[in-house]
């Protein structure tokens, strides 16, 4: 049943309810869509922080095998620079700088020195029954 307004008074009024009516129905159409809109957010950013956390627990995994890395190449690093001091050592020793050189060098004049007595003697000996 539709009511016809009586007079102009009923029709303004009758308007204005139906203005009314229409602003409140858009005004719930868009608290509805706000609505909408934050739960879309909320959704968004818990999938953030989802991704945030397992991007940060990545990034600690990644940390921890570096620092094992970091310290492995710590040990190798005083294990190489040991190496190498022991390789300079040895090639001082075979240059001659810490005393192995200079003994080689006397056993070498030693060996010279005695070829040459050796020399010598035959040749006194070739001179005495010669």
């Amino acid at each position: 049943m539709i009511l016809e307004p009586k007079n102009t008074t009923d029709l303004l009024h009758h308007c204005a309810c139906g203005q009314a009516r229409r602003a409140f129905l858009q005004q719930d159409n868009e608290l509805a869509e706000m609505r909408h809109r934050l739960q879309e957010h909320t959704h968004h950013l818990g999938d953030l922080k989802v991704r945030t956390k397992k991007s940060s627990d990545d990034v600690e995994g990644k940390r921890e095998q570096l620092c094992v890395k970091i310290r492995t190449l710590s040990v190798a690093s005083k294990t190489l620079g040991t190496a190498r001091n022991k390789l300079e050592e040895a090639n001082k020793l075979l240059s001659g700088e810490n005393g192995h050189g200079r003994l080689e060098n006397m056993e070498q004049k030693l060996r010279k020195r005695q070829q040459y007595m050796v020399t010598q003697v035959a040749d006194i000996s070739c001179e005495a029954f010669g």
